[in-house]
């Protein structure tokens, strides 16, 4: 094998012109086999390998293969869309944290801009509609409209560069020999290009995204029950619980509050020093802080500050009495409606992974992630005992509480 030197043409990805000719001459034919052409057997014959039957994984070993292939990609070192996605948020050209709340909103809400209140609901629901998202349907004649005045534009900026290019001979022949002229086929076939994989990327990148989001959530549910096993160890068996926050009637979603919100319960964990502020965030939650803001704090300042529900006692139980018994999820996706006096249908998933599900920490330390918000028993995430059952919408007043040891009622 002889060495390859810089004379030497670099290696292309793209079909030569003889394969790109059987392979357009196939699909004019419908792909149809009856052709006595060698290369375009070779090339059927190649096609069908992508529909090869094949053996159907367990779930065991549907659930291995996501994440051996979920670990790789992660792993690749050329993946920086991955790595930028799945990674800490840069100053990049990405959606603000204040639009992803809103369009999570919109996932919940099954795209309806009626359930959000302000004008960027509105201009995102204006944004989505342009790209014939589920938000605002077009019709053909509105569609035709608009590619032929898009169309025109592109045609007169054209125009007008190149008017300015003749009066300017110097710029003329400057771009000339950079090679900047465009032909409108030329952008035509980019739009294409991009928007093809746009469609093939983007499903990849955002499961991607998402699997890190749980994941990374896990592993921080699996670090604070370290830090509920220490407290317990510390504190006759139970589970945290502030001096006073368990004793006052509600409303327990009063984040900051200490004297009545229930999270202060929960950042015991935090001001004692058996876990730390990173450990109770979720990387679904763009407004969680990572440090303590005040070393004296007894509570997070507001309720977006908060990533994870706490089981509502009324009297701190034991930890790990109850191997079935739940004490932290992602959040509650109900509460802030709640607290705006709205009902609600107890149905939806954490906004920390929105329209996927959330993780749950069982008082045995283990860690699982649930589509929905329903145990295996049929226990409801949000909502009390006396309450599941009920149909049609539902109201909290914040004054409610676990109706057992078996209740997983979780909150703020």
């Amino acid at each position: 094998m002889t060495d390859r030197t810089d004379a030497d043409p670099m290696p292309s990805d793209r079909l030569c012109d003889s394969d790109a000719t059987v392979l357009d001459a196939l699909v004019q034919r419908g792909f149809a086999s009856d052709s006595a052409d060698a290369r375009s057997r070779k090339l059927l014959a190649l096609l069908g390998l992508l529909d090869t039957p094949v053996e159907q994984p367990t779930p065991e070993e549907k659930q291995v293969l996501v994440d051996v292939t979920m670990a790789r990609v992660l792993r690749a070192p050329r993946s920086e869309a991955v790595a930028r996605i799945s990674g800490p948020q840069q100053a990049t050209a990405s959606v603000s944290p204040a639009d992803e709340s809103v369009i999570d909103e919109f996932v919940e809400s099954g795209w309806s801009v009626g359930t959000a209140e302000g004008r960027r609901p509105a201009v995102l629901s204006g944004l989505l509609g342009l790209l014939g998202g589920p938000s605002q349907s077009i019709d053909e004649h509105d569609r035709d409209r608009l590619v032929r005045s898009t169309m025109d534009r592109i045609a007169s900026d054209e125009e007008d560069r190149r008017s300015r290019l003749r009066l300017d001979p110097a710029r003329n022949e400057l771009e000339a020999k950079r090679g900047l002229g465009m032909r409108l086929a030329d952008l035509g076939s980019i739009a294409a290009v991009l928007l093809i994989g746009a469609g093939v990327l983007w499903p990849l990148l955002v499961g991607v995204r998402e699997h890190a989001r749980i994941t990374g959530g896990q592993a921080n549910l699996s670090r604070s029950s370290i830090g509920f096993t220490l407290y317990a160890a510390d504190n006759g068996g139970k589970l945290p619980s502030a001096p006073r926050a368990s004793l006052v009637q509600g409303p327990w979603w009063d984040v900051g509050e200490s004297d009545s919100s229930h999270s202060a319960n929960l950042y015991t964990l935090v001001s004692q020093d058996y876990a730390s502020m990173h450990d109770l965030s979720s990387p679904g939650n763009p407004s969680a802080p990572q440090h303590e803001v005040d070393e004296d704090a007894r509570d997070w300042r507001t309720h977006d500050e908060v990533s994870f529900s706490y089981l509502l006692f009324r009297t701190a139980p034991q930890w790990g009495e109850h191997a079935e018994q739940v004490v932290l999820t992602d959040r509650s996706p109900v509460v802030k409606r709640a607290m705006r006096g709205e009902a609600f249908l107890p149905t939806a998933n954490s906004l920390n992974h929105p329209s996927r599900g959330q993780n749950v920490l069982f008082a045995d330390g283990r860690v699982s992630f649930f589509e929905t918000p329903f145990l295996r028993t049929g226990d409801n995430l949000w909502i009390p005992t006396p309450l599941e059952g009920k149909a049609g919408l539902l109201r909290l007043q914040g004054t409610e509480r676990a109706d057992s040891p078996n209740d997983a009622f979780v909150g703020p």
